[in-house]
């Protein structure tokens, strides 16, 4: 009850701050966030294009945007073409040394049936895991690389939110 209350306090609190201030793209992205984190997907892609609208460099919004892309639920949402777009920025704009990046560009292969280039940037992801003491993300890694090695894209369940960030 207490996390459904504190859910509730917090999408009404950002909700409120993308009302006073339009423009403000950290809000709308704390708020796609919780949206992904609670399987409202079709409003959290709203939210995360609303960031890349306001702020094109955001790389936070970028991984976001490409994770619910590529690896969505519901088919009809998926553009895994959009998600490699958006996800090879993001890995430009961090000089390919995100960890969340490159599972997100993973993702985003997988989901276009691009398997070798999936495997490649999942495998470069999960070093960077590993070197940045980042167990969460590389067991996650660990999972999906297996998917892709035999040939499935991940799709996220209904209640699964964008990738461990770093």
């Amino acid at each position: 009850m207490q996390r459904k209350r504190r859910f509730d306090e917090a999408l009404t609190e950002y909700r409120k701050a993308v009302e006073i201030k339009p423009v403000f793209a950290q809000a709308h992205y704390n708020l796609a966030n919780l949206l992904a984190d609670r399987g409202r997907m079709d409003e959290a892609i709203t939210h995360y294009q609303k960031v890349l609208e306001i702020d094109p460099r955001n790389v936070n919004g970028k991984i976001g945007l490409a994770w619910l892309l590529a690896t969505h639920s519901d088919g009809s949402f998926r553009n895994a073409t959009r998600a490699i777009e958006l996800a090879r920025q993001a890995d430009e704009l961090t000089d390919g040394k995100n960890p969340a990046v490159g599972d997100a560009l993973a993702a985003a292969y997988a989901a276009a049936g691009r398997f070798p280039e999936a495997l490649a940037a999942g495998r470069k992801a999960l070093e960077l895991a590993w070197q940045q003491n980042n167990q969460a993300l590389a067991d996650a890694l660990r999972a999906r690389i297996a998917l892709y090695e035999a040939g499935k894209p991940y799709h996220q369940p209904l209640s699964a939110s964008a990738p461990t960030k770093p």
